[in-house]
């Protein structure tokens, strides 16, 4: 028979597992979409290269440096993503908490928090339009802070429970 201590076990490590393969495909959306917004949207890499030629720099090394930032910028995305993924599915699976996973996720959801500040200054200075662009990109920011904090809370329940069914079998 399964006793409460082994239903909410294994409650936080199915919360670990499908919250961890949801933060990798975020990752990789919010690098399609960045790549989407340089190519489609108001402010493109050609406004970037630009911007960049005013300030002194040749074409051809603006462009190089323009799109070396990008790519090293949506790299780390994807590689942050894929850690704090990888490792939620596999405490999910049973592996062990690492201090890498809370360190990253807590620091993700930190910098996500931050982020949501960022929108209302956008707002007021005319950066950002009120459309349904915006409202998307909120909703799918508070999305991300909502998994890393439950991924966050989830592993740290499970290493409560974990120790007490220890100390209880002991």
């Amino acid at each position: 028979m399964n006793s409460e201590t082994e239903i909410k076990l294994r409650h936080y490590k199915n919360t670990l597992s499908t919250g961890g393969k949801c933060y990798i495909i975020l990752g990789f959306w919010a690098v399609i979409k960045t790549i989407l917004q340089l190519v489609l949207g108001e402010e493109s890499i050609n406004d970037l290269i630009d911007q960049t030629v005013e300030g002194g720099v040749e074409r051809p090394i603006a462009a190089t440096m323009i799109i070396i930032m990008i790519f090293i910028i949506l790299l780390l995305v994807v590689i942050i993503h894929l850690l704090i993924g990888i490792d939620a599915v596999k405490i999910g699976r049973g592996g062990k908490i690492r201090k890498r996973f809370s360190l990253f996720a807590g620091i993700a959801a930190l910098i996500n928090v931050a982020g949501m500040a960022i929108y209302p200054v956008n707002i007021r200075n005319g950066y950002d339009r009120i459309n349904g662009v915006l409202f998307a990109s909120v909703l799918v920011d508070l999305s991300v802070i909502c998994i890393l904090t439950d991924l966050l809370r989830s592993a740290i329940l499970l290493k409560r429970l974990s120790d007490q069914r220890t100390e209880e079998g002991a």
